[in-house]
């Protein structure tokens, strides 16, 4: 497996945009995106409530409108994940993908 560079993206088009799960509850807003320019993707946005920032991989995002950003996650679901690590290193990366019970992007992509 090769390292990944990944970076902090800040997209003016949806910093600040309200986060919702997928039961409707308001789970925070949009800090930033991390961004993987070698796959040309983005992996996770990471979301901001109060004074604590989590990173929710791009696949659980169902849907992005004008009032929003929306989870295909409850937000019961969210409060086991790790504080976002600015590192973003593999064990980081595999704590957030554990607690959501997600295969992580890596074992999905071949080209990762």
């Amino acid at each position: 497996m090769r390292k990944r560079e990944l970076r902090e993206i800040h997209d003016r088009d949806i910093q600040g945009m309200a986060v919702y799960s997928n039961d409707g509850e308001l789970v925070g807003s949009v800090s930033c995106q991390i961004s993987d320019p070698e796959a040309y993707t983005h992996r996770y946005l990471i979301v901001q409530h109060n004074s604590d920032r989590f990173a929710i991989p791009s696949d659980a995002i169902s849907d992005i409108s004008q009032t929003g950003i929306t989870l295909s996650l409850r937000a019961d679901v969210l409060e086991f994940l790790p504080p976002y690590d600015e590192r973003l290193g593999y064990a980081f990366e595999l704590r957030v993908h554990l607690a959501l019970n997600r295969t992580p992007y890596w074992e999905i992509d071949s080209n990762v």
